[in-house]
């Protein structure tokens, strides 16, 4: 099922498929079945808005907020319940281990998709702040919490690398309207470099970790992403001193 929401694709067997009850949510049990509920969003997800299967181009605007609406008011509560269950587990897992998940699939729901291929500013800004957000949290477990070497985690890490890089710059100033030039360059360079420094404690820790390519593309497109904001905060700044005179 990760994988396929990662890349968009169909999963193999649906949950729906699956007719046994979860098992009683035990202090060992919590987190698992609480993931499993995770899981099951992502398949609607994946269902409702990546392969649009009832939904077509004709479809009412308001029906197709109404799917988004929902999913993300699911996807919500299942954050909110999170920090009391982790609480009354028995998880080897930091609580910031499943945050990461929540912002991750908030990500993918804001970003554009066959169902709202041109999303509004606030899914923009969902989008851009979630992708950092996940960011940040690799950053404290890295640090905190000895991560196991997965390439699902480096798909993740730099999937929403992607996001950020990819929504800050086709969406500059819808971003800046929201948030201020400033705020986007200091999240922008701030997320950036933790980044490098989660690669670069992965790069140490996991002999198999080959990323050159990988970390040379990101600092190139962030690079020209910084420079783009940067032009375009210089250029409306000029703006408004002429507009003054």
């Amino acid at each position: 099922m990760t994988l396929a929401f990662n890349l968009g694709r169909p999963p193999c067997i649906s949950y729906e498929d699956a007719d046994a009850p979860l098992p009683k949510a035990t202090a060992d049990m919590a987190m698992p079945i609480h993931h499993i509920q995770h899981r099951q969003i992502q398949e609607k997800i994946l269902v409702r808005v990546y392969r649009r299967r009832k939904l077509t181009a004709s479809t009412l605007p308001e029906a197709k907020q109404s799917v988004m609406g929902d999913l993300q008011d699911q996807l919500d509560r299942w954050h909110q319940e999170l920090h009391q269950l982790h609480a009354q587990s028995t998880s080897p897992y930091p609580v910031e281990y499943w945050d990461r998940l929540y912002y991750s699939t908030s990500a993918a729901l804001s970003r554009p998709t066959p169902l709202v291929p041109r999303p509004g500013p606030q899914a923009h800004e969902q989008c851009f702040l979630s992708s950092g957000r996940v960011i940040e949290i690799h950053g404290q477990l890295i640090r905190q919490f000895r991560l196991p070497n997965s390439w699902m985690l480096l798909q993740g890490l730099t999937l929403s690398a992607v996001s950020m890089i990819v929504t800050a710059r086709a969406n500059t100033l819808v971003l800046a309207g929201r948030i201020g030039f400033k705020t986007l360059l200091d999240n922008m360079n701030k997320w950036i470099h933790q980044l490098y420094a989660v690669m670069a404690v992965m790069r140490e820790r996991w002999p198999g970790f080959a990323s050159n390519n990988l970390e040379d593309l990101l600092d190139k497109t962030s690079r020209d992403t910084i420079q783009h904001i940067i032009s375009l905060m210089t250029n409306e700044g000029s703006r408004r001193s002429h507009s003054l005179e």
